[in-house]
């Protein structure tokens, strides 16, 4: 096929917005035809594979290599989102490096390119044929042999908004019962009182109290997998009876429950030393081993595929992130009888120490009562301690399913065990004819007006699960099958975004090959870039929109470490990348609007008085410890640990995954996410008006606990009124928060400390974070790797 107009060296840089769906099927010819010069170096045949370039930088598929041949056959399917200013898509095809012969040349070497000016895939949308291979400039006429290519490029018009998200591994349910919850507890009468538009009152829910009675009424099966599982939490407090968590799960396999524990196994931690993470993994099989329960933590293992030191990298940069919680409860079906359900909890808290926690934050008070030892946490002040505090604050989102979709969360932990504990296979419960079936599910909650459509998410490769063979949305590299649907999810639910999106989450990082100052190839997701892309199209279109985005004030752990800072820059980098574009849109477009109108950066924080909250000894901190510092200062921030997105207070996605690379790309950490939403409260179903469901309350919820009020405008986020006064509430806040004499905090909601200057450039508004001499705009580190903090 010639390119004809499109020959290449001509390309023009277009933005590339919606789906690109790529299939290749092999090359061939790729080295009979060549000269003697070009085979210098090589013995045999050679071992071909070809990599696509999204433009320069970003690399999105991988494939296999084929060994010993000129004619491989790759038969790589993968639809991808993009949202790229580029000039073109680039097939490169590359031989494995020789190794045969003693002196030969290292590093791969390129066979050809084949070039696709963006341009051409916007005007013809899709072609297909047998390409000739060419050099990098795609000058080179030699006969480099050629790639057979299939390409469609489809817009967003085309692809269309419903809120089923497209070509996923798990299809959405409809008929299920949805219950959200904020932190792992609250106290009677310290949420608002919110009424829905059918006139009923929303109802907040307690996590841990929801959990641990699940859990005790279970009768045939109760699962969790988790970053971390600890043996001795105790999850109702104050209550001196309650058992602990390791106490209960004893109990019930006693009973004659099947228990199966999956929690990750880190690499470092042994029987004797306990790791750098701190998940109890090793105590919690020592906890359980002369048990019924069967407590299994699992690593990340890598295949064969990473190279000669992939199963020490997979093993050591990557986690079993997920967290859920499943087992069987009693419930009434149709006919009436008393049968067994599925139910599942998804989200981001973890059944470990340090997570227990109410919207109130409480920093010092508590230390001797529901945070005394040992579940006193602190992992951000290196000279703390249990006697003095403070603690670290921690905010989390977390879901309870009933239904069809349970069922989908249950799948997830079966494909996990049937891989990564393989060797008990058959400890997996065969569920009985008592518990409802999905078909049974469906008609359970078929007459329900609030009921919820879920679709289930997930990051996972073939080496952490039992995939079924040939499901939508699993895609190969390196011939290894890798799920991304939360990633998938997550720009397709902005993409809907008409009004507003409001994103907590525990990372920022993203979008790295759009960096203005550091752009790379190792955080690619699009996800910051779909969020500016929608507020640049809403700027044209001189429609309301905006973006909040909730992240904690730093990373966890000492504020000046490597990891910590280079997160941070990562993150710097990320958000001085969105805030250009939003100022470059808003000049173009003639408007002297501020960029702080369309997206703004928050995080949380509190502070405390010392009536009640005095130390829990006589002595005093030492002078120049952080106990010291803190003591005088009174002030902490609030973890953000959450994993949620709300679009236009219709749908909800809550999980374990982070905005970053770890989280999205399928072949680090291990997620899952559920995609929510009621079908009678949709800005659709209201003809454009923002819904008033659960989501809505549960959002409203949420900044309730963050500003310390909730104001009539706060219904309306996308409004300028709105804007303006989450803005200012935050910025009064702020001013309680730096100033020297501790205080009372009603809320926590605080500006991220970025500014703009005069010319719209990124700045921070400090140079140090409080109480620390770590920066806030954080610094590259060398020794560390790229990818393990991004």
């Amino acid at each position: 096929i010639s390119l004809g107009r499109w020959a290449t060296g001509l390309e023009r840089m277009v933005l590339l917005h919606g789906n690109l769906c790529i299939e290749v099927a092999g090359a061939r010819g790729l080295w009979s035809g060549r000269g003697a010069m070009d085979k210098f170096g090589q013995v045999g045949m050679i071992d071909p594979y070809f990599l696509c370039k999204v433009g320069k930088i970003k690399r999105v598929i991988k494939s296999q290599t084929v060994n010993n041949t000129e004619n491989p056959t790759w038969d790589v399917q993968r639809e991808l989102f993009v949202c790229d200013d580029v000039e073109s898509v680039v097939f490169e095809v590359y031989s494995v490096a020789s190794t045969q012969i003693k002196g030969a040349v290292s590093g791969d070497s390129m066979l050809g390119c084949y070039i696709v000016p963006a341009e051409r895939l916007l005007t013809e949308k899709r072609f297909s044929g047998w390409m000739k291979l060419t050099d990098e400039k795609g000058k080179d006429k030699k006969d480099k042999g050629e790639i057979s290519v299939k390409m469609e490029f489809e817009s967003l018009d085309e692809i269309g908004f419903k809120p089923e998200t497209p070509w996923c591994y798990f299809k959405p349910t409809a008929n299920n019962r949805v219950k959200l919850y904020q932190d792992a507890h609250f106290e009677d009468g310290t949420l608002p009182q919110l009424i829905k538009a059918n006139g009923q009152e929303y109802k907040h829910g307690k996590c841990w109290i929801d959990i641990f009675n699940a859990i005790s009424e279970a009768k045939h099966f109760v699962y969790a997998c988790g970053w971390a599982i600890w043996a001795e939490l105790v999850m109702i407090r104050p209550d001196p009876n309650c058992p602990t968590l390791g106490e209960l799960l004893k109990r019930k396999a006693n009973e004659g429950c099947v228990v199966l524990l999956m929690p990750w196994d880190e690499m470092l931690s042994t029987k004797n030393r306990a790791g750098l993470m701190g998940t109890h993994d090793e105590e919690s099989r020592a906890y359980f081993a002369d048990t019924k329960v069967k407590c299994r933590p699992v690593m990340r293992e890598d295949d064969g595929t990473s190279g000669n030191w992939g199963g020490y990298a997979v093993g050591g940069l990557w986690t079993h992130h997920q967290k859920t919680v499943i087992c069987d409860t009693a419930v009434k079906a149709v006919d009436g009888s008393e049968r067994r359900a599925v139910m599942a909890f998804v989200g981001g808290l973890d059944l470990t120490d340090g997570r227990y926690d109410t919207p109130d934050h409480p920093l010092f008070r508590t230390i001797g009562t529901v945070h005394k030892m040992p579940d006193f946490y602190q992992n951000c002040w290196g000279g703390t301690s249990a006697e003095y505090g403070p603690r670290e604050p921690w905010h989390d989102i977390h879901m309870k399913i009933e239904g069809q979709a349970a069922h989908d969360v249950l799948q997830n932990f079966e494909e996990r065990w049937q891989k990564q504990v393989s060797r008990e296979f058959d400890a997996l419960l065969d569920l009985p004819s008592i518990i409802l079936t999905r078909e049974e599910e469906n008609a359970r909650f078929s007459n329900n007006p609030d009921g919820f459509t879920c679709q289930l998410y997930r990051s996972i490769d073939e080496r952490s699960a039992k995939f079924k063979a040939a499901m939508p949305g699993v895609f190969a590299k390196k011939g290894r099958s890798v799920e991304a649907t939360i990633h998938r999810a997550y720009c397709h639910q902005i993409r809907r975004a008409t009004h507003f999106i409001y994103i907590e989450n525990q990372y920022f990082i993203g979008s790295s090959h759009a960096w203005i100052k550091h752009a790379d190839d190792f955080a690619l997701h699009i996800i910051p870039l779909e969020i500016v892309q929608k507020i640049i199209n809403k700027i044209k279109a001189n429609e309301r929109f905006c973006a909040y985005i909730a992240i904690p004030l730093h990373p966890e752990g000492i504020p000046g470490d490597g990891a910590v800072q280079e997160i941070l820059y990562w993150q710097f980098h990320t958000v001085q990348m969105m805030y250009s574009m939003v100022n470059k849109a808003l000049k173009d477009a003639g408007s002297d609007a501020s960029p702080y109108d369309y997206l703004m950066f928050f995080c949380l924080g509190n502070r405390e008085t010392p009536d009640g909250g005095l130390p829990l000894t006589d002595t005093p901190p030492k002078v120049g410890t952080d106990a010291e510092v803190l003591s005088k200062t009174r002030r902490c921030m609030i973890y953000i640990h959450s994993k949620m997105m709300i679009v236009d207070d219709e749908y909800i996605i809550v999980g374990s995954a982070n905005i970053n690379e770890r989280s999205m790309a399928g072949t680090r950490d291990t997620e899952i996410a559920m995609g929510s939403y009621q079908p009678y409260y949709t800005v659709e179903y209201n003809r454009g008006r923002l819904p008033n469901g659960d989501v809505a309350a549960f959002r409203k919820s949420l900044w309730y606990a963050h500003l310390g009020e909730l104001r009539e405008e706060h219904s309306q986020p996308q409004t300028l009124e709105c804007v303006r006064s989450v803005r200012a509430i935050a910025e009064a806040n702020e001013k309680l928060y730096m100033q020297e004499k501790p205080v009372e905090m009603k809320g926590h909601l605080l500006p991220y400390p970025y500014q703009l200057d005069k010319h719209g450039d990124l700045e921070t508004k400090y140079k140090y974070f409080p109480d620390t001499k770590a920066t806030i705009k954080g610094r590259d580190v060398a020794f560390i790797p790229d990818t393990l903090t991004s």
